[in-house]
């Protein structure tokens, strides 16, 4: 019998969603029980990465198992200091916003975690930047997603490799984005003191009123 040709298949997956700023992200795997859950970043599209909230859902959960309030704990590698704004508690308080966020200290790795009060079944992870759409950096591009059950042993059940997609922002608290128009022309003044006629354009005194009295103040 001649012999059989090896034939080779190559599994080629697709490349991640490109990932934006101001949307969630939602990161799936299979179905895997975890007391932790960790996203460790290795690349942003700019300066240390920054989370606005981390979101973690089992395979028929609606509701968000990661949040505070459902007794989960964040936890983090580092977190910069000097701003209010940006602390580890942001992770998971179901607030969404550069205002309410954590961003990692200097030095690697990164990492942003939850632990929930006993181990569950967990399915996806969704996070995201700045849902406020007022900032676009710091978005995480590559990253894996980790899990354990005893904070000891970990396991890897998803790597992301992605790009940032192009976000339109809306102007910052405090910012100006109107037109300012410019001031209004100066008065002249003739040798008797009197106002000389403006010129196109510029504002001129009304000489009397409606009832037709004279304007005593070009007197």
């Amino acid at each position: 019998m001649p012999a059989l040709p090896l034939v080779c298949c190559l599994i080629v997956l697709a490349a991640d969603p490109p990932i934006r700023a101001d949307l969630p992200y939602a990161i799936e795997f299979a179905p895997t029980q975890a007391r932790f859950v960790r996203v460790v970043v290795h690349q942003t599209s700019g300066g240390e990465p920054c989370i606005d909230e981390l979101e973690i859902y089992g395979p028929q959960d609606k509701q968000n198992l990661a949040l505070a309030s459902r007794g989960a704990k964040a936890a983090a590698s580092s977190c910069i200091s000097g701003y209010p704004q940006h602390a580890v508690a942001h992770l998971n308080d179901g607030q969404y916003g550069n205002e309410a966020s954590w961003v990692a200290g200097a030095g690697q790795p990164h990492w942003a975690q939850i632990e929930f009060p006993q181990p569950v079944v967990v399915h996806r992870v969704v996070l995201s930047r700045d849902r406020q759409r007022h900032y676009a950096d710091r978005v995480p591009l590559r990253f894996d997603v980790l899990v354990s059950v005893d904070g000891r042993s970990w396991q890897t059940v998803r790597q992301v490799a992605t790009r940032a997609a192009p976000v339109v922002l809306r102007s910052r608290p405090g910012s100006f984005a109107g037109v300012v128009p410019p001031p209004p022309p100066a008065p002249r003044f003739s040798s008797q003191g009197r106002t000389t006629p403006a010129g196109a354009g510029e504002l001129q005194a009304a000489t009397t009123d409606e009832a037709g009295l004279m304007n005593l103040a070009l007197q």
